[in-house]
Parts: structure tokens; C-alpha cells; sequence
């Protein structure tokens, strides 16, 4: 087995139970070592890194580990010439691209910012004279992921790892797919700005938390222009989905069609019919109700919100939003009773006396669906990124409706 550490995103618990989840889903043996704010070391059998990250939302990077130090100083007596092009870079001729990055669960001392910002220099210098060598640095040791995907083709990106009073010396190995990002959230066809948009990352993170080594499909059950669809179709999963608006299904159409061109993957031959105008508390999909399809999904949130809202407002508002979402697994429950799995979203609204939360959790005991635990009980009750009744929280600082995340079994 090697050890690998995988550089987290902007919602670490998030992104690291998505990778667990998804190493389960793929068979894939493994060890968790340590996690953090910043990233989780596991140890791996059998795996495909750059394949592995194409499937990750909540994954910045992956870094084979090759040693751990002693301290950060040991690098420079580490990384000898003949150690970079054994173990290091992925280009030995011609122009070769270098870069440092590095990462820690805490903070870097002020010797050891400064030995970071030396080691570039000394790599530099010690193969300048046989070699062409260009070296990227960046102020923070964290270069873009944009110009790791160069350096890990024409060079290396050397990473260290502090955790704690341990120190990882690696190799990048694969890097989050920026530019397809951004294509697939800004440039696709049709979007639907005033429902509110889930981003393609986040689209992606849900469903591999939700699915499973028997999961063939996904159904969508408010599917709007089809976001989650997209990226489902995009893991290689069939896709159902449907919305009370007939006029959006138009939308989720051509947004399927157009992002499995551009990736280069194909779009069911059939996704007209695999998509339906149809109330989520009333609808019956006889094709749907089967084992291996898994509901992921996120319903309407409520009108956009510009500023905190009074606890009353906030109140009122989860009200309203209660009976949809509970007439919506009540119908589930009724007419797909073969769906075992549920990852859906949940609004938290932010307001001047804190947050407000959907209580809708015991509505659902009742219609016999229970949270699912991805990861252990005593690492959710200790993250930030946890909120008291165990849903992922999802946020950005401007947002005022929150995105509370679940995935429920019955």
C-alpha cells in the first residue's frame, strides 16, 4: 500500500467523507492515517489517482507521499539532484517546470517559512547548470491548481505536509480539473440564476456521498435546469429526473447533452423520456422505483435573500417550506418504496439571532428514514463543518440560506 495525502477544499469535513464514501463505492482497500483542516493521509491499494480525482468535487489535489522528515529543514538535504529525477519529475529533457507547495494543520514558524522560500531557490541553482529549468513560487506555498496541472506533466510540484510535529515529503500526482469547473458552472447553456444554482463541485460531492457499490442510477426529483443530472451523467450513471416546471426540463436537457459533449462523454439517447413534468409530492415513476437508483437532490431553498433575516421571517419561512418538504418524502415513501437511499439538501437560514434550521428530521423517523453515518461519530461532533444534528454545512460568506446536507437510509 502507498500512502497518499488529498488536499481538502473550502469544506474539509465535506470533502474528506466524500472520499472515503467514494473509495467504498470503487472497492478500493484503505487505511485513514490522520485528517485535518487542510488534508487526510490514507493508505492505498490499487489505485488510479488521475481517474480517482476526476470523480472528486471536494478534492483539490493528491500527493503521493515518498517519506516522512524529521523537520521541514530536512528537504534541502533530501531533494538531491539524482533524488528529483528518480523519484520527482515527470520530464527529465528540454524546459522543466518546479514548484514548492506546502501545507499544515496549524501554522509554519518563521525559520520554517523561510526554509520553504530557500528550497525553491536551491533546487533551482543546483540543476540550472545541466538543465533548463523554470521555478513557479507563489507568497502563500500554495500554488493554482491551474498551473500545478502544467507542472505535473513538464516537472514536479513538490509538497510538504506538516501535521502536527510530523512532516510528509510528496509528489502531486493529480489535480482538480479548474477549467471544467468553471466551464460546466458558467458556460453551460441554460441557467436558472433566480432558483438559485448548485454548483457543479458541490452537485458532484452529493452524489458521492449518497451512492453506493450497488447504486446504477440517480433520480432527481426537482431537478430545475438540471445540475445534479450533469454531473451524475458525467460519473457514468443513468439519470431520472423531473420538476413541476415543464419549462425548465427543456433546460436540464440541452445543459446534459451540452456538458457531456464538452467532457467527452455520451448523453442517454432517451433523456427526453428520462425527464418528466411532475409535482415531487405527487409524482409515480414505476421505472424509478427500483434497487440500485438513489434520490439526490436539492429542493427549493426559498426567495434569494440580501441580508440576515429577523428570527420570525426565518421561522415563518421554514413553515412553508416544511410542507413541501415533507410531502415530498411522504410520497416517496409511498410510491417509491424501492429507493433506499436519499442525499438531499436542507435550507438553514442565517439570521440576526443565529441560525435557523428545517425541523423536519423526526417527520422522517416517522416515515422510516434515518441519517447515515459516512464517518465516525467522534470526528463529526468535533468539526466546525458539522451542525448539531450531524448535517454537512455548506456556505459561502456572502449567503444568507445555507445548505444543511444529508443523506438519509430507509
Amino acid at each position: 500500500m502507498k500512502s497518499y495525502a488529498f488536499i481538502l477544499g473550502s469544506h474539509p469535513i465535506l470533502s474528506y467523507a466524500e472520499i472515503i464514501n467514494l473509495l467504498r463505492v470503487e472497492g478500493i482497500s484503505f487505511r485513514e492515517l490522520s485528517y485535518n483542516s487542510e488534508f487526510t493521509i490514507l493508505e492505498i491499494e490499487k489505485f488510479k489517482e488521475t481517474s480517482f480525482q476526476k470523480k472528486l468535487g471536494g478534492t483539490i489535489r493528491i500527493v503521493e507521499i515518498k517519506e516522512e522528515l524529521k523537520t521541514i529543514f530536512q528537504a534541502e538535504e533530501v531533494l538531491t539532484e539524482k533524488r528529483l529525477f528518480d523519484d520527482f519529475l515527470a520530464k527529465k529533457e528540454g524546459k522543466i517546470l518546479l514548484g514548492v507547495t506546502a501545507y499544515t494543520s496549524s501554522e509554519f514558524g518563521y525559520a520554517e517559512r523561510n526554509a520553504l522560500k530557500r528550497l525553491g531557490v536551491l533546487l533551482k541553482e543546483s540543476l540550472k547548470a545541466k538543465h533548463s529549468i523554470r521555478y513557479l513560487s507563489c507568497p502563500s506555498f500554495n500554488l493554482p491548481s491551474i498551473v500545478v496541472s502544467d507542472l505535473i506533466t513538464k516537472g514536479a510540484e513538490i509538497a510538504l505536509l506538516k501535521d502536527g510535529q510530523r512532516v510528509f515529503l510528496g509528489k502531486t500526482v493529480a489535480v482538480q480539473d479548474i477549467r471544467g469547473y468553471k466551464e460546466r458552472d458558467f458556460d453551460r447553456p441554460q441557467k436558472d440564476l433566480l432558483a438559485g444554482v448548485l454548483p457543479p463541485k458541490l452537485a458532484q460531492m452529493i452524489i458521492n456521498l449518497t451512492r453506493s457499490r450497488e447504486t446504477k442510477g440517480v433520480f432527481d426529483p426537482f431537478c430545475g435546469s438540471g445540475g445534479i443530472l450533469q454531473e451524475a451523467c458525467l460519473l457514468g450513471l443513468e439519470v431520472f429526473g423531473s420538476d413541476w416546471d415543464r419549462n425548465v426540463l427543456k433546460k436540464a436537457e440541452e445543459n446534459i447533452r451540452w456538458s457531456a459533449e464538452v467532457m467527452n462523454k455520451k448523453a442517454p439517447a432517451d433523456l427526453a423520456r428520462r425527464l418528466r413534468q411532475a409535482d415531487a409530492r405527487e409524482i409515480k415513476w414505476a421505472k424509478v422505483n427500483k434497487k440500485g437508483i438513489v434520490v439526490v437532490t436539492e429542493p427549493y431553498l426559498g426567495p434569494p435573500q440580501r441580508r440576515r433575516l429577523l428570527s420570525a421571517q426565518a421561522e415563518n419561512l421554514m413553515k412553508e417550506l416544511k410542507k413541501l418538504y415533507v410531502g415530498f418524502f411522504k410520497n416517496l415513501a409511498r410510491n417509491f418504496p424501492q429507493i433506499g437511499r436519499v442525499g438531499i439538501v436542507l435550507p438553514v437560514a442565517k439570521t440576526t439571532s443565529g441560525l435557523v434550521f428545517l425541523e423536519i428530521l423526526d417527520e422522517l423517523t416517522k416515515l422510516g428514514y434515518k441519517r447515515k453515518a459516512v464517518l465516525p461519530s467522534e470526528i463529526l461532533k468535533r468539526d466546525p463543518g458539522i451542525t448539531k444534528r450531524q448535517g454537512f454545512l455548506y456556505s459561502r460568506p456572502d449567503q444568507f440560506i445555507l445548505r444543511e446536507i444529508f443523506v438519509f437510509e430507509r
